[in-house]
């Protein structure tokens, strides 16, 4: 939503959404849940839920980068720029 309202407006509405762990919140109804940050991490994901026959859900970890057709401005880039660098130093 972020991204939307810079590229939309070019500013925020001044929140910050942090997003919830889908795959807890998948596995608490009953279905298989899987959170991946890596591309191996889901390839095994995807794999265990195309074998299981079960509903799932994999709630994949993707940065800004992974989606550009909400970044298509100069300023949406510096963002994502500097999210990666905050990012970074923070872990």
């Amino acid at each position: 939503m972020k991204l939307f309202q810079l590229y939309a407006y070019g500013e925020t509405g001044l929140v910050e959404f942090q997003n919830p762990d889908f795959a807890a919140y998948a596995r608490a109804c009953g279905v298989d849940g899987y959170r991946v940050e890596m591309l191996e991490e889901f390839e095994d994901a995807f794999r265990a839920a195309l074998t299981s026959g079960r509903p799932t859900v994999i709630d994949a970890r993707i940065t800004r980068w992974a989606v550009p057709h909400y970044n298509p401005s100069p300023d949406g880039l510096i963002d994502a720029l500097v999210e990666a660098v905050e990012a970074r130093f923070r872990d």
